[in-house]
């Protein structure tokens, strides 16, 4: 973890954001270090947190992982925590797909679509 401090915080200053680390444990995301943004409102776990596929962290790992690895650690049922949570290995393959893409994890896929539109259009000249 001291090897990622001084990258942890470089990004969290340039993004003025909280970055989370975060382990494979089991079938679980485990939060093992943070760095706090200077912004007044500031989103943070508790360390030891564990995180399921269905959030951010959780997505982030899994998706460093080939799906067929995937499929075989996860089996046919996934944990519900929510309504909206994915509850099916082909709805979660689609959503780190979506992550593998834009390399970038939130909560919400539409967040991943919109870092993607602004990119491509960004690259693109003026007309």
């Amino acid at each position: 973890m001291a090897l990622s401090r001084p990258a942890m915080e470089s990004l969290g200053r340039r993004a003025r954001k909280t970055v989370d680390l975060s382990v494979y444990r089991g079938m679980y995301a485990i939060l093992v270090s943070q760095f706090a943004s200077d912004r007044e409102l500031q989103v943070m776990s508790p360390l030891g947190n564990a995180f399921s596929h269905c959030t951010a962290h959780g997505k982030a790992l899994w998706a460093t992982l080939p799906n067929a690895q995937i499929a075989v650690l996860m089996g046919d049922q996934l944990e519900v925590r929510a309504a909206q949570t994915i509850d099916s290995l082909p709805a979660l393959t689609e959503e780190l797909a979506a992550v593998r893409q834009c390399h970038l994890c939130h909560r919400s896929r539409r967040t991943c679509a919109r870092h993607m539109w602004h990119r491509r259009h960004a690259r693109q000249p003026a007309e």
